[in-house]
């Protein structure tokens, strides 16, 4: 008998769920940790979905979801995406919207700025 136990203790809300987490990512964009700590309260301004960096960097936080198969619900990368001061200040205009990701679908470049740890033999079946 094995004495692992599955589950995980919650980031977000801080209980224990018997079950496996299903959702990863990171709390801040990569660039973030470029930034000296001594100067991230002066530079950085943010909350859990957007981030603005010497008001010359703008991320938004959202979601990779993949399908699990005979799984409750997807898998989930978080992901930190870059934008361009326009597209910011245009999706901050639709933030609360509803129905805006229909919308404003495919509207903007993004870049992913989070790194996503993953082995590739694991994700192409090797």
């Amino acid at each position: 008998m094995s004495n692992y136990k599955v589950g995980y203790q919650c980031k977000s809300c801080g209980n224990y769920h018997d079950e496996l987490p299903l959702s990863y990512g990171s709390p801040v964009p990569d660039y973030y940790e470029e930034v000296p700590f001594e100067e991230q309260e002066r530079r950085i301004e943010m909350n859990e979905d957007v981030c603005i960096i010497d008001d010359e960097y703008f991320f938004i936080r959202g979601c990779i979801e993949l399908p699990v198969i005979d799984g409750e619900g997807p898998f989930i990368w978080d992901v930190w995406v870059s934008l361009s001061e326009m597209n910011f200040d245009k999706m901050m205009e639709y933030w609360e919207v509803e129905g805006r990701e229909k919308d404003l679908k495919g509207k903007y470049g993004r870049v992913i700025k989070s790194k996503i740890p993953f082995q590739l033999g694991v994700l192409l079946g090797d």
